[in-house]
């Protein structure tokens, strides 16, 4: 039971990083293309990305989502506004990051949801309308069992 309680909590707050309140649709990125995570990973249906999977082994989820929307935050500010739902957060990693000539920026930490220690791996990526948000994490004590996984699926993103 604590271990779905976690990986609920885990992919919602991979899943909260809207820095409004939409009153409609939000428009999404068209036309990203990328290889589905390889087993034990499954697609997780939700409203509340794009695409998401869940590992059958581990829990560890691995998520996109892009909203089409104005903002006047960088990608940096926004991973770390996601990150911030972590209780006693501690950055490992905060880097820009490029991505087949997309800017970006990549943020690694480690804290505690629902009392379990956690891992998360967060890329935020910006074009000139759009922004787009990975995520991949787990317990902190599976995350590095499949983060090639998680490297397999980013490496195979295309930008339109």
């Amino acid at each position: 039971m604590v271990n779905h309680l976690l990986i609920f909590s885990l992919f919602f707050l991979t899943s909260c990083i809207s820095v409004k309140v939409p009153l409609g649709p939000l428009e999404k990125m068209k036309d990203v293309k990328f290889e589905e995570p390889s087993q034990p990973y499954t697609k997780l249906f939700t409203e509340t990305s794009d695409f998401s999977w869940i590992s059958q082994k581990t829990g560890n989820t691995i998520a996109m989502l892009s909203e089409c929307e104005s903002t006047r935050m960088s990608p940096k500010d926004l991973a770390m506004d996601t990150a911030q739902a972590i209780d006693q957060l501690d950055i490992l990693k905060s880097e820009p990051h490029t991505h087949k000539n997309l800017q970006g920026h990549l943020l690694h930490v480690k804290g505690i949801v629902d009392n379990s220690a956690v891992e998360m791996t967060i890329l935020t990526f910006q074009d000139a309308k759009c922004i787009l948000t990975l995520t991949y994490g787990g317990l902190e004590k599976n995350y590095a069992s499949e983060s090639s996984i998680f490297e397999n699926f980013k490496a195979s993103l295309v930008f339109p």
